[in-house]
């Protein structure tokens, strides 16, 4: 009796042995959202066989699949510096801006910092002499001295005439649709433009916009009634950014012998008109070659002589006269350009940051003493 109570007791332990070791853990599935799903299963399984002796054996498997949503790229290859963000990120460096950069050293000098490049006027700018042709359009003259042009329409620009001079990943195309610059303005001037072309194409009148404004603003209607272009403003004395619709203003300039105003124009288009097809679009699916900036006084579309009227700068442009950039950007949606901040942008939204709070917490205080005062005021004078 006492041996069939002592093998039952070992049966029982066997038994206990085998329901502890063989539990199966819970499968688990895991779903984030946050610009990305993981879905994640994992399953457990053991098993477990003794005869005299006991032996356990587990086998775990997981599978995890992952997608995240591809955050729209912002070109920036044009971040300036010598040690900027864009570089540190791989979409730039700032050899490729050294070495592909063009400009003319009569007319302007160039410097880096570490977050910007400064650009210097080394002279006034010249008279601007032109003729008419037979369609009436203006043709601007150049002075030459032997032989050699002294000035053209780009001695105040910076050029840059190859954008894969260095291969990167990202590349210019018409779906870049917003242009964005973050630029210290410290001139007169209140109108910057941009000239481009495809690998099909060279430079031509299709192929400019001007009627980029600064911290002048853009004129209305009653502006262009009072002859007012708004060609000047005070000269900046901080960083500010201006976004620029392409489509827009690349319609603008073909349309010039239209549009008697920049004005009009956004009136028009803003009133349900189209830009129809514009110089930026007929590109097609080309990737934009080369590009020059005119940051000291716009280049207006000498093809129309209207456009020309309002959009030209030039004359603006001093002895001395210093713009400095941070950056220059191209994205698909206004929205798209807040993925991108450079270095010093990020200091100053830091710093902006900062006074907000602070002067948030010195408002709230102040309301909690006026608050205090009053109550102590109400107070005494209801012992009284």
């Amino acid at each position: 009796m006492k041996k069939f109570l002592a093998l039952m007791m070992v049966v029982a332990m066997v038994f206990a042995v085998l329901a502890f070791v063989g539990c199966d853990e819970t499968p688990t599935e895991t779903t984030a959202s946050s610009n990305s799903t993981s879905n994640t299963t994992a399953s457990t399984s053991a098993s477990t066989s003794a005869s005299t002796s006991a032996s356990t054996s587990a086998t775990t498997s997981a599978t995890t699949t992952e997608s995240t949503t591809t955050v729209p790229p912002v070109f920036v290859r044009f971040d300036f510096g010598t040690a900027s963000k864009a570089q540190a990120e791989g979409k730039t460096s700032h050899q490729y801006l050294v070495d592909n950069l063009t400009y003319d050293a009569s007319f302007i000098s160039v410097e880096y910092t570490a977050d910007t490049i400064v650009v210097k006027a080394l002279q006034d700018h010249p008279e601007i002499k032109y003729t008419l042709d037979e369609d009436g359009d203006r043709v601007e003259t150049i002075d030459e001295v032997d032989g050699k042009a002294v000035y053209s329409s780009i001695s105040y620009a910076l050029c840059f005439e190859d954008l894969d001079l260095y291969a990167f990943d990202d590349h210019l195309t018409k779906n870049e649709k917003f242009m964005k610059i973050r630029i210290l303005n410290k001139t007169e001037n209140n109108i910057i433009a941009m000239s481009f072309h495809d690998v099909n194409r060279g430079y031509a009148t299709t192929m400019h916009a001007s009627c980029m404004y600064l911290q002048g603003g853009q004129p209305n209607v009653e502006d262009y009634k009072d002859g007012n272009y708004r060609l000047t403003a005070e000269p900046s004395t901080e960083f500010k950014s201006y976004i620029y619709d392409l489509n827009l203003v690349m319609a603008l300039s073909r349309s010039g012998s239209s549009y008697n105003s920049y004005a009009h124009y956004i009136y028009y288009v803003g009133n349900g008109g189209s830009t129809g097809s514009n110089n930026w679009n007929w590109m097609g699916t080309a990737e934009v070659n080369a590009l020059r900036f005119f940051v000291l006084g716009a280049y207006g579309n000498q093809a129309y002589r209207a456009y020309y009227t309002y959009a030209d700068t030039r004359l603006n442009i001093h002895q001395d006269d210093t713009v400095e950039i941070d950056y220059i950007a191209f994205a698909g949606a206004k929205a798209d350009f807040n993925n991108f901040t450079s270095n010093i942008e990020d200091v100053y939204l830091s710093e902006s940051a900062s006074v907000s709070v602070a002067e948030s917490i010195s408002a709230s205080v102040s309301a909690s003493i006026a608050e205090s005062e009053a109550a102590l005021t109400a107070t005494t004078a209801a012992a009284a």
